[in-house]
């Protein structure tokens, strides 16, 4: 038979190791849920497309020699049998003013490429020199020209630069359309019609004998 004070210590025992339990499951440390992570959508960014500012400008088209360009609407023209001159409004009266744009046709019966015609109608002399103006021809100063191929609205054209020539240093841009050269000028000096000039450019295209693209 089991003695009282044996039952009293057995009770005693059970409720300490209870007691223990208890204490450590309402104390010790919970496990965490993770809270649902909401999905993150990804977004593409989006690029403003660029103002065309040629949209409201005039449109000169040349049918005889199959090109057209864009010119803003406070430019005036005038044509001569080889060119035709852009300018300002506020350089009319003040023709030496040297800001204009400038496009003019050169013959190549021989249908020679860019490059080719280049070279036959450059030298290296200097604007002005005996050697330039006894060489007869139109490009000078050759060394400095710092030729580039480039594309104006998807057109091949050849570039390049007429240093020390009068009133201004030129920039000039060729084009090759059947047996004639589309020279365009222009005055890279200019500072307040250079933008203008380079917009100007970039509307240059040629057209088919219907007028078209």
């Amino acid at each position: 038979m089991i003695k009282p004070i044996g039952i009293l210590i057995i009770c005693l025992f059970v409720v300490i190791i209870g007691g223990i339990l208890v204490w450590q499951f309402w104390s010790g440390p919970g496990e965490e849920i993770p809270s649902p992570t909401p999905p993150v959508s990804a977004t593409t960014p989006t690029s403003t497309p660029p103002i065309d500012e040629t949209t409201d400008w005039e449109t000169y088209r040349n049918e005889e020699y199959g090109y057209e360009i864009r010119y803003p609407n406070f430019y005036y023209i005038s044509e001569k049998s080889d060119y035709v001159l852009f300018r300002n409004e506020e350089y009319k009266e003040n023709p030496s003013g040297g800001c204009e744009f400038i496009i003019y046709i050169k013959s190549n019966p021989l249908n020679k490429s860019l490059e080719e015609w280049f070279a036959d109608n450059s030298t290296e002399a200097e604007f002005g020199t005996d050697v330039h103006q006894e060489s007869g021809k139109s490009y000078f100063n050759s060394k400095e020209a710092q030729l580039e191929k480039t594309i104006v609205s998807d057109q091949e054209a050849l570039k390049f630069y007429q240093i020390g020539g009068y009133p201004n240093d030129n920039i000039i841009v060729l084009f090759k359309k059947d047996i004639n050269i589309i020279e365009i000028s222009y005055y890279p000096n200019c500072s307040p019609e250079l933008n203008t000039f380079e917009q100007i450019l970039s509307t240059f295209k040629f057209i088919n004998e219907n007028g078209e693209d």
